[in-house]
């Protein structure tokens, strides 16, 4: 800025030295770049606070507490079924267990319940699947051990 500059705008403000600033009228509401009549208004703050509204904004800190009794999730339950039994069907019994744990860290019960009884089902079904597919198996080798295999030995 130029000397002519800084004193063109030392001229435009008023001159408070030795004075405090004009008092603060509570309750002005007038229009945006209206001025009340007097002069003008300023808010008066403790030395070294700022107006409000300037600043950084102030934080909100909210405090989520833990659900009481949260339904069981049957992690333990999808992730042996996967391992052991059906791992397609295992897969989506995990995925619901997960989602149980995120509703239950929401805090949303009704949404954890209902997904705790789908997690159950689902790992329910793989084992299901996955006894039924061990029992065939096992027929399936008796049979071929009994009826094929004598025949083979005694030619």
């Amino acid at each position: 800025m130029s000397s002519k500059e800084t004193e063109a705008l030392s001229a435009q403000q008023p001159d408070y030295q030795g004075q405090p600033p004009p008092a603060y009228t509570p309750g002005y509401s007038g229009g945006y770049g209206q001025q009340p009549q007097g002069g003008v208004v300023y808010q008066q703050t403790e030395y070294g606070q700022q107006p409000q509204g300037y600043g950084q904004p102030q934080q909100v800190i909210v405090v989520h507490q833990p659900m009481i009794n949260p339904p069981d999730d049957h992690m333990i339950f999808a992730i042996i079924t996967t391992i052991f039994c059906c791992w397609p069907i295992g897969l989506f019994a995990i995925m619901k267990s997960l989602a149980v744990r995120e509703a239950v860290n929401r805090g949303d019960r009704a949404t954890a319940e209902q997904r705790a009884v789908e997690a159950k089902r689902l790992a329910s079904w793989a084992l299901g699947v996955g006894i039924a597919f061990m029992v065939v198996i096992i027929v399936i080798i008796v049979v071929i051990y009994a009826v094929w295999l004598p025949s083979l030995w005694y030619r």
